[in-house]
């Protein structure tokens, strides 16, 4: 049992903080001796030397505390050290064990080594004469040698330079500038503050103003720390100081196409503030000038030491340039100048003087930007290029200004700005607004909301090809990096969103999500994604977050599981335009006199918006007939053909006018745009139209950019919206024809697709590639893609993703060995949804293939699947029956990989019935299978030997532990958690944890089965793995009941509420019910005692002989019997019948239970039962 060597040692962290450090260390097998601070009591995230102390061992090391964000920070920095593999003798190795601390965390570092006793933080070595001279070792040594001189140059929009840098401070920058009466729009372009000798430029209209979209080529980017400071640089120094010998530490913020110039300049400010104190007032405006410009003729003697450091640095920053380029690195590091000053707005400056050293970061800032904008004029290689992106906006072309929506503008902002949080609903008919609306509401906050409105917005629209998954959703919400590592196999998306939720805290963040119809199932009307179901709904019912998804749609939306997030808010309605804010959109579209509708009579006018329904988009369709195609037609005219059109023809009309006055290459490329179905470059497009010359392409998609008939979507794609591209490929003149060209546009994104995906919005092209074919009914090349991006989909738990196309080849393959993999993927998604009958049914014919090619192999493989199923379903006796035939089968084929698996599904089914002798024989027998010599030698079966052999041991823990067999439950225990340390897999020691947290609530050591849960829950939370954080918290709340602290316990089984399967766990909702009971909350008890008994006799009725069913049968009619004065002799009946299957430990378990619900004395004939 390990413990801390000196409590008071720790004094710089938080009481709370160091009483969790000590429950961790209880434990492990080590003591943690503190040696000293690295950060000399300054810093929010302390660094610690240490020594760790074993039994056989001391190891001296680096423990670091992160406040927040831990997981995802130490993950960031253990993929830093992977692609660093030239460069990992200059970082601090992070081991992969993280100590959950509450809402902290701590990773401990390895120094290369390993006598971290000599070196000390670069700010220790500040009054060193030769300082400067090592600043400039390590500065050349981060740029170059990390980089190996191999940095890509692409363009980068100057806002986006600076909002990198800014982006986790942007709301407290803003806020600072706010109350000092800066503008930070763009209206003010010079800015004076008291003391200054003059103005200077206002480095805000880097973000904000025209300056903002200039683009840079040559822009010099790669592998950067992102937070580097002179107390995350450990430099020996004894016996003499070893510069070249640097490591670095607290590079959780790592990237690798980070602005190469920001790490250098950051460090200057950094250093600049370590010394701030020192510095008089009246000398610190001259500071900033030996900052920005170490070479400036008028730096006087007595700051020959300053730009010794300045110059060094800016010097040493340099990577090997191309010739020429030296007038843009003198921008990038003027750029970053500006940048690391305004983000120390932003964060706390431990000075006495935190709000002069604010002002001095601002007067820094501000005299970089004055630097940057003289360079403009003489640099040749600056080009004004795109307009500002506002920090976290969207940067797509959209028509004109909106019109009207004053007041739907100020409910959304407002909505944004002050909640309620969750799940926002937006919704409007088609080309009603909304896409408009969104993007003026989320491009900025008035002035008066800085501070309020969130300042990361994330945009993301869907299409029929490009959806929304889960794990896209909590990318935005978490704010992860372009550089993200790929999903975990069999990690739960839901986990993954509560931790970040629990990171987030009271942090605003809006997720828009356009076009949100194409997220429902087009058969049922309801979310077609199981997962993100159940995300919408914790962000919905979850308190203490201020995320919100706004979903704009033109549908009704619907929760397949009868969630409430759909109106758990109330929805937000877009109507059409008035009459005189659609005449004046009319207006605003063009002022050709074909279009001037103030000529014709009001009866006409009032015709035209009857027919266009005030509907925006219908407005632009019909400008497009007048003055882009090439008709006679004008707005008279056109009022005329549509007075006899139904309303809801206008829009195919319309269309058709459209494509029959437009020029023939205009007519063709929108024709392509329809049949590829999202966005692509225009070489796509000239791919498509091989005979369409491409300067006549590039014409016609320009014309039809200007006419609003398509859009141009960033970088430079184009794409028509999916509805209008539906009305297009409807005029073609035949199916063929439609099939020809969606088999071309398929060919052309075959061209675009993503080769390394590592999240489902990368697959975009290939689901738009997969829809063409589908749409062309080329189903074995669309099969082909399903099988193509299968695996990675699965392994992001989103195969349901490849429900529809799947449902759409089946029966079309023409190939019996197709059929039958497609049926087995088929039924394992109508399983992720509970399908079970349709699952069933797709394995059946999944075995009918098998039987007639005679492959016994599979028939095997889909009994364990199909018996599977059938377990899950609660069909104990069925399950039981195809788990036997799949074992018969598979001792027949020889082939132990199989009958590893029909083995513990056996087991699983004997337990459940109570059969725990055989259950425990069955489990072994499986457990000793890989021991074979004729078990497989792959990859594949070696992992899932090692993976369910770790399982296995916990079963039989467990099952032993029920018996009340402590001995051989502790040695399973300990062997499990032997295989997982040895297998090195997280997720599977955190399944130990739980295991042993389990174990020893059986046998009373409460508080020690307290620490070991509250471990399991962090680690779970960390790795994603629902079934352990469901087990892990059940136990957690068990022992709060057990150590009175109820309130604890109810906090623990709500939060455990989301993770659990309906008609699985039933302990859960028993507990629930406990919890409301407990509350006083007689009406949600008696909810969730009806709902128990429901899920209770739905198993009895399906299994008779499954006692945990009957059990909790009995317990949800002893609540009813107190909530809602129900009999209590069914009870008292029910408790009765398994008294001989059901263990020691969960008779005991039960008999707590009822004990804690019998507060007045009434369920005495129930517990006599047991």
């Amino acid at each position: 049992m390990g413990r801390l060597g000196d409590r008071e040692a720790w004094d710089e962290l938080p009481e709370g903080v160091v009483d969790a450090l000590e429950d961790w260390l209880a434990g492990q097998d080590f003591t943690l001796d503190h040696k000293e601070w690295f950060t000399d009591g300054r810093s929010g995230e302390p660094v610690a030397r240490v020594l760790r102390r074993g039994l056989d061992d001391v190891d001296q090391l680096v423990l670091k505390f992160f406040r927040a964000d831990g997981e995802r920070r130490i993950s960031n920095t253990q993929a830093a050290w992977s692609a660093s593999k030239s460069f990992t003798k200059r970082l601090a190795k992070v081991e992969r064990q993280a100590l959950p601390l509450g809402d902290w965390r701590a990773v401990f570092l390895r120094v290369a080594g390993g006598n971290i006793a000599t070196v000390g933080a670069l700010t220790s070595l500040i009054e060193d004469k030769d300082f400067p001279d090592h600043c400039g070792t390590i500065v050349r040594s981060v740029v170059r040698d990390w980089n190996k001189d191999r940095t890509p140059m692409p363009r980068r929009a100057v806002a986006d330079v600076l909002g990198d840098i800014l982006r986790r401070r942007r709301t407290e920058v803003w806020r600072w500038a706010h109350a000092a009466g800066i503008a930070v729009d763009g209206t003010e372009e010079r800015v004076t503050r008291h003391g200054w000798p003059g103005a200077l430029a206002n480095p805000f209209t880097l973000v904000a103003d025209t300056a903002a979209g200039r683009r840079t080529h040559d822009f010099i980017v790669g592998k950067a720390h992102g937070d580097l400071n002179g107390r995350n640089i450990l430099v020996p120094k004894e016996p003499t100081v070893d510069a070249d010998s640097f490591v670095l530490i607290d590079y959780d913020r790592f990237a690798t196409d980070a602005p190469l110039a920001r790490d250098p300049m950051h460090l200057l400010v950094t250093l600049a503030l370590d010394e701030f104190e020192s510095f008089k007032a009246s000398t610190r405006l001259k500071l900033s000038r030996v900052l920005v410009d170490p070479d400036a003729d008028d730096v006087t003697p007595r700051y020959e030491y300053l730009r010794r450091l300045s110059a060094a640095v800016h010097e040493s920053s340099a990577p090997k340039l191309k010739k020429g380029l030296g007038a843009e690195w003198r921008q990038q590091c003027l750029l970053s100048l500006v940048g690391a000053a305004l983000m120390h707005l932003g964060r706390r400056i431990r000075t006495r003087e935190e709000d002069a050293a604010k002002e001095w970061c601002f007067h820094l800032a501000a005299t970089a930007a004055e630097a940057y904008q003289r360079t403009l004029g003489r640099a040749e290689r600056v080009e004004p290029a795109v307009p500002p992106s506002a920090l976290g906006s969207s940067n797509r072309e959209l028509p004109g200004p909106l019109v009207d929506r004053k007041s739907d503008l100020l409910a959304l902002r407002t909505r944004l700005s002050d909640g309620p949080w969750g799940v926002t609903v937006l919704r409007g008919l088609r080309g009603i607004g909304k896409t408009k609306l969104l993007d003026v509401a989320l491009d900025g906050a008035p002035a008066r909301d800085l501070g309020r409105f969130p300042a990361r917005i994330c945009r993301h629209e869907t299409d029929a090809v490009a959806r929304l998954d889960t794990g896209t959703l909590i990318d935005y919400v978490e704010g992860t990096s372009e550089a993200l590592p790929a999903p975990q196999y069999g990690r739960s998306s839901l986990v993954r969103l509560e931790a970040t939720l629990r990171r987030l805290g009271e942090s605003p963040v809006v997720v828009a999500v356009d076009s949100a119809e194409n997220l429902l199932d087009p058969d049922t009307g309801k979310l077609v994604d199981p997962d993100l179901d159940e995300a919408l709904e914790m962000l919905a019912t979850r308190p203490g977050h201020r995320v919100t998804v706004l979903l704009a749609t033109q549908q009704e939306l619907a929760s397949p599981a009868a969630g409430t997030w759909p109106t758990a808010e109330a929805p937000l309605y877009l109507d059409k335009l008035p009459y005189e804010y659609f005449l004046h959109h009319l207006a605003g579209l063009d002022d050709d006199s074909r279009w001037d509708h103030t000529s014709l009579p009001e009866q006409t006018r009032r015709a035209l918006y009857d027919r266009m329904q005030g509907n925006p988009r219908y407005a632009e369709l019909a400008h497009a007939v007048v003055a882009v195609a090439k008709t006679a037609i004008d707005l008279r005219a056109l009022a005329a053909l549509l007075a006899p059109q139904p309303r809801k023809s206008v829009p195919g009309y319309l269309t058709g006018l459209l494509l029959e006055g437009l020029a023939p290459a205009e007519s063709r490329v929108l024709h392509a745009l329809a049949a590829l179905d999202t966005p692509v470059p225009d070489t796509a497009v000239v791919g498509l139209l091989g005979d369409v010359p491409p300067d006549d392409v590039r014409r016609a998609l320009s014309t039809l950019v200007a006419g609003r008939v398509i859009r141009r979507a960033p970088p430079d794609q184009y794409v028509i919206p999916a509805q209008d591209a539906r009305l297009v490929l409807d005029h073609l003149p035949s199916e063929e024809a439609r099939g020809t060209l969606y088999f071309l546009a398929a060919t052309q994104l075959t061209f675009l697709q993503n080769n390394d995906p590592r999240s489902v919005e990368d697959l975009r092209v290939h689901f738009a590639e997969l829809t063409a074919l589908l749409r062309g009914r080329k189903h074995a090349s669309a099969y082909n893609v399903i099988e193509l991006i299968h695996d990675v989909l699965s392994e992001w738990n989103a195969a349901h993703l490849l429900l529809k196309p799947r449902q759409e080849v089946r029966g079309r393959l023409g190939d019996d060995h197709l059929e039958l993999a497609n049926h087995n993927a088929l039924a394992i998604i109508y399983t992720t949804y509970g399908r079970f009958d349709e699952a069933a049914s797709a394995y059946g014919r999944a075995f009918a293939l098998a039987t007639a090619r005679r492959d016994e192999i599979s028939q095997a493989k889909i009994r364990v699947n199909l018996a599977a199923l059938y377990w899950q379903w609660s069909d104990t006796n069925r399950a039981l029956g195809y788990f036997e035939l799949a074992r018969d089968d598979a001792r027949r084929l020889d082939d132990p990989v199989i009958l590893m698996g029909a083995l513990e599904g056996i087991a699983d089914c004997d337990r459940r019935q109570g059969r725990y002798e055989d259950a425990v024989r069955h489990a072994v027998e499986a457990l000793e299978l890989p021991r074979r010599p004729d078990y497989p030698d792959t990859r594949s079966a070696r992992d899932h030997a090692e993976s369910r052999g770790v399982a296995l041991m916990l079963k039989l823990a467990r099952w032993f532990g029920e018996r009340g067999d402590a001995v051989e439950a502790t040695r399973y225990v300990e062997l499990a958690k032997l295989a997982a340390t040895e297998l090195g897999g997280s997720w599977l020691r955190t399944s130990c944890l739980d295991g042993r947290a389990t174990l020893l609530v059986h046998q009373g050591e409460f508080e020690l089965a307290q620490a070991a849960a509250l471990t399991a829950v962090d680690e779970a939370l960390r790795h994603h793995d629902p079934v352990t954080l469901l087990q892990a918290r059940t136990t957690l709340c068990l022992v709060y009941l057990k150590t009175g602290r109820r309130e604890h316990a109810w906090s623990e089984i709500e939060q455990a509420l989301p993770y659990r399967t309906e008609g699985r766990s039933l302990v859960v909702l028993a507990l629930l019910g406990l919890a409301s009971y407990q509350k006083g909350d007689r009406a949600t008890a008696s909810r969730r005692f009806r709902a128990l008994l429901d899920e209770s006799t739905a198993r009895t009725a399906l299994d008779g002989d499954d006692f945990a069913a009957w059990d909790f049968r009995g317990y949800a009619l002893c609540g009813l019997h107190l909530v809602d004065g129900a009999d209590l002799a069914p009870a008292v009946e029910v408790l009765g019948r398994t008294r001989r299957r059901t263990p020691p430990a969960l008779v005991d378990r039960l008999r707590f239970l009822i004990g804690e619900l019998d507060d007045q004395g009434l369920l005495g004939r129930a517990l006599d039962a047991l």
